[in-house]
Parts: structure tokens; sequence; C-alpha cells
């Protein structure tokens, strides 16, 4: 069995191909870049466009007028697709949306630090079109990864499976929230989801919550920062149990453990650890979390 979908949005010109999928550029790929482009913001997202509520004529169901002060961001949004992609002999043959194709097209949402979606499905909030990430990775590399996690993926159990998607979606969601406890709370989440998956699938047992920092770190030989380890710990449990963001109100916080930056910490660290649970060989994951500075995810890099 051969399943066909269309999914968007990615600026991406090379094609991925291997012997149980492909993923190619769009015939008017082009040309849903140069849109997409011109109705992006400068900051590099899409936002969802205005809508208003109007009144219709019930015999025709024509517009009669726009009714007065109901404009509106919207919630939900379209964007259209820009890549193709064919998936051969899938495990869920009748659900591939929600199993096979979903972790596919999620997993390349998180090595490209993009959102992605199948054309008929909706976005919500505003959307990345650029790489969110500060890593790199070649087109062969990529390739190879999503091959590589594809089949760790199907090794796995169907409850394992189901949770590495939905972390993977939260994962990319998270440069669409704009206020820095949203992210963090977001990031958080994914974190104690990866926890729970290095526990269930590789026997990671922490001691107690703060423990988990250490447990995933020296399992997986990932870089180790005390001081931001505690940070980080803090702020979630001030955040989460007080309602405290870094040392002051939400949304207008002291700056007590630079909770502006640990947000995106925070998300480089599960990025290596995720990267970690697929065993994918890669010193990237040694690289410095807490670095500013952009890393190279090929493994041939560090040869």
């Amino acid at each position: 069995m051969v399943v066909n979908d269309k999914i968007g949005l990615l600026e991406y010109e090379s094609e991925i191909i291997n012997d149980s999928f492909s993923i190619r550029p769009l015939d008017d790929y082009l040309n849903v870049i140069k849109y997409l482009k011109d109705i992006s913001n400068v900051d590099g997202f899409i936002y969802p466009p205005s809508e208003h509520g109007v009144e219709l004529d019930i015999t025709t169901m024509k517009q009669k007028r726009v009714i007065p002060n109901t404009e509106r961001p919207s919630l939900l949004h379209k964007l259209p697709p820009s890549h193709a992609i064919e998936l051969s002999n899938p495990v869920y043959e009748n659900d591939t949306r929600k199993w096979d194709l979903s972790f596919i097209v999620h997993l390349l949402a998180f090595i490209m630090g993009v959102r992605l979606q199948f054309h008929d499905w909706w976005f919500d909030g505003r959307v990345p079109i650029k790489n969110t990430n500060n890593i790199y990775a070649s087109p062969p590399v990529i390739n190879e990864f999503l091959k590589h996690c594809y089949d760790v993926w199907l090794s796995w159990e169907e409850q394992h499976r189901q949770w590495i998607i939905n972390l993977l979606v939260m994962h990319s969601r998270v440069p669409s929230y704009e206020w820095d406890w949203e992210k963090f709370t977001l990031n958080y989440m994914v974190f104690d989801g990866a926890y729970r998956l290095a526990n269930e699938i590789y026997n990671c047992k922490a001691k107690n919550h703060k423990d988990r920092f250490n447990v995933l770190i020296e399992r997986f030989g990932l870089a180790h920062n005390d001081q931001y380890i505690d940070q980080i710990y803090n702020l979630r449990n001030d955040l989460f149990h007080q309602s405290i963001w870094d040392g002051g109100l939400p949304c207008s916080s002291e700056g007590k453990y630079r909770g502006w930056a640990h947000e995106t910490t925070l998300r480089k660290l599960n990025i290596r650890i995720i990267t970690a649970l697929f065993k994918y060989d890669t010193k990237f994951i040694q690289m410095p979390w807490w670095s500013i500075s952009s890393h190279a995810f090929d493994p041939k890099f560090y040869d």
C-alpha cells in the first residue's frame, strides 16, 4: 500500500528519498514560498489573518452586511502546502495521519525547526517560516536521520509511538508562543515527557524530580551544567507551584534566574535528549546545550 499526502509549509528544495517514504517539493513550490514570504512578518512568522462576523440572508445565504465590532485575529488559519509526501507500507493503513505520517511530518519539523501540518488541516497562532533551531543538518543527514528514527519508532510499542508524536508536536509549537514563561511551560512538558519515555524504554530512573536532569544527561552522555540545571529547576518549581515567574509576575519577571534565556536553553537540551532517545549517533548531543552558538548536527562534522 502507498499513501500520498501534501504538507506545508517548509522552505526546503532538496528531495528526501529512502525505501520507506519520500518528501518532494510540489510543482508550484517556488510560487508558494514567494507567497509565504510576501505575507510573513519581518520577525520570520506568519500571523493569522483577521476575521469578522457577517449577517446572511437566510433565503439566498448571501452576505447582507458585516457585523460591527466583530473583527479579531483568527484562532485558526490554513496555509498552502509546499511538499508532497509518499509513504510505502504504513503500519497504520487506515489512520496514517495519526500515526506513520504524523510521526514523519513532525519529526521533519523537529529537525528543520519549523511547524508542519497536512494541507487541509489548520494551524493555530503564528507559524515560523524560518529555522528556529540553532543547529544545521545537511540534506543527506536529514534523510538519514528521518529514516533511522522511523525504523526505531516502528520498533517501539504503540503507546510509546504515540507519546513521541505528541512530544514532537508540542516541541514544534513552542516558538509560536510569545511570552517566555509560556514557552518554558511547554518546553518543560516536553522534558518531562522525554524522561518518561527514557524511563520506560531505557530504564532511566531518577531519585527525585530534579534528578531527572542528571539521569538523562548521564544516560545519554550529554554535557553537564549544575548551575543551569539548578536555575531551570527553580524556575519550574516557582512557576508550577506558586505562579511565580523568574522571581516576579508572569509577563513581568524580576530576572532572578534569567528565565528569558532558559526557555531557550531548555529547548536546546530537549533537542539533544530527543535525538538521543532514537539512538542516533552524532556527537552533536554532547555539545553544550546552554551555548548560544550554532552547532552542526552531522556526525561526520565531529570526525
